[in-house]
């Protein structure tokens, strides 16, 4: 059996595998998801600016929200449960819903604080808040999983609340 090692083009045999010393030592290369891309030019393009703010309809974003929206879907899109649909408040924040068949995660990013509101098999649960100027990945991620796993799945294996 032959395996490529993402990143390198190289192949990793199962007999190797025990010696192989490449790029694997510091962790697998993530592949990003196939809508990431697209959700970073969205919020890219969504930044507004003093005047488009000062008369903002819903189509731009503050800076801040921006950054931090672009932090949270780098960080978490592996933890989400698809992709998001995405839209702007008159107040320049960020909401993001992912629907699923057995509910919804809607997330507000308003400044750098991440506000978490799912709803499994229609009864909401307890609101989640992040502060994504401190958050890591691998924070976010931990965090993010027991609520998507529930959302795939419709089998509460954590507890979230309610």
């Amino acid at each position: 059996m032959n395996w490529i090692v993402l990143g390198t083009g190289s192949p990793l045999t199962a007999s190797t595998s025990s010696s192989y010393t490449g790029p694997m030592n510091s962790g697998p290369t993530p592949v990003p998801t196939k809508w990431l891309g697209a959700v970073q030019r969205i919020v890219q393009n969504s930044i507004g600016g003093e005047k488009e703010l000062d008369r903002n309809d819903g189509r731009w974003l503050t800076e801040e929200a921006a950054s931090a929206a672009m932090k949270f879907f780098e960080f978490a899109a592996d933890a989400l449960p698809g992709e998001p649909f995405i839209y702007k408040s008159i107040s320049g924040d960020l909401v993001s819903e992912f629907k699923t068949k057995y509910g919804m995660l809607t997330g507000v990013i308003s400044g750098t604080q991440l506000m978490l509101y799912p709803v499994v098999q229609g009864k909401p649960q307890d609101e989640q808040r992040y502060d994504l100027f401190t958050a890591d990945s691998g924070s976010l991620q931990a965090a993010l999983r027991p609520i998507t796993e529930i959302l795939r799945t419709g089998k509460h294996g954590a507890d979230l609340g309610s």
